[in-house]
């Protein structure tokens, strides 16, 4: 019996100066080794598994976080900025046989790789015009975009709606983070005595950890913890870390700063700082 004929790939081709690229040069200096690991990893997943993009919900950023040891939190995290910085693209995909709560990530790259692979590969695909992003002017003739009438779909991150808000149901991820944690691994850095957070909560630790991370692996001394914890109080840790990343947006460089986006984000979370979007 021959084999079926797989809609993904065994290889990709892949850039030599993928780490010089000024986004994910970004991506690095905002998120580590951690943040380029998921991108790659989504990317991987696209081309092994239907070749230009990967359906993505909750199961599948369990299977993520397991697979690259990180928290489903520090996965949204991620998520949401890829998304914007353009390097992902989320659409919500709604059809007949479709489990709800799936959406499908692939952005321009993932695209225009996959076509150049199907070229090479002399193969021929059939694509879905409501996640096909490329331009008629862009797809090459190996790829025929049809119109599916019972596919529905729209641009989740572009309609405003941050589709890896964690928020979304704070009992469910909750549970979910209670349960993870005798195997998750620490976020938490303890390279000097004055970076150890000993006798803080996971949540205090994982502010502490992303506030490092925003200024470069600097270590923070007591007054700068308390001053952080202090304006964080009360608030939920997806919007502390929402903070601080329209602090990093910003260019932060103390501690100082991030505490007072922290506190101001805390205060007023209707403000949105003129010229960030967080969407």
């Amino acid at each position: 019996m021959a084999r079926p004929k797989s809609e993904g790939f065994s290889y990709c081709q892949q850039d030599t100066d993928t780490f010089f690229d000024p986004k994910i040069m970004g991506l690095i200096a905002s998120h580590g080794c951690e943040g380029y690991a998921l991108w790659d990893y989504i990317k991987m997943a696209a081309y092994r598994e239907h070749g230009f993009f990967v359906e993505w919900d909750e199961d599948r950023t369990e299977l993520a976080a397991y697979h690259l040891r990180l928290s489903t939190e520090k996965i949204g995290l991620i998520l949401n900025y890829l998304l914007r910085r353009s390097l992902l693209c989320c659409i919500e995909r709604k059809t007949c046989t479709s489990r709800s709560g799936v959406k499908v990530l692939t952005s321009h790259g993932i695209q225009k790789r996959f076509q150049s692979m199907a070229k090479d590969c002399r193969r021929t695909y059939r694509v879905d015009r409501e996640i096909w992003i490329l331009s008629e002017e862009e797809t090459l003739d190996c790829i025929q975009v049809t119109q599916k009438p019972d596919f529905y779909g729209k641009n989740a991150f572009n309609s405003g709606k941050n589709p890896f808000n964690s928020g979304e149901n704070p009992q469910s991820k909750e549970k979910n983070r209670k349960e993870k944690n005798n195997s998750r691994r620490p976020r938490v850095r303890a390279d000097s005595d004055t970076d150890r957070d000993d006798g803080l909560s996971e949540r205090e630790s994982e502010i502490l950890a992303f506030c490092r991370d925003a200024l470069q692996g600097k270590a923070l001394d007591l007054r700068e913890k308390k001053m952080i914890l202090d304006a964080a109080a009360g608030m939920p840790y997806d919007q502390t870390a929402e903070a601080i990343c329209i602090a990093m947006d910003y260019g932060a460089e103390t501690a100082d700063y991030l505490a007072k986006v922290i506190r101001t984000q805390r205060d007023k979370p209707e403000r949105r700082m003129k010229g960030v979007d967080i969407t």
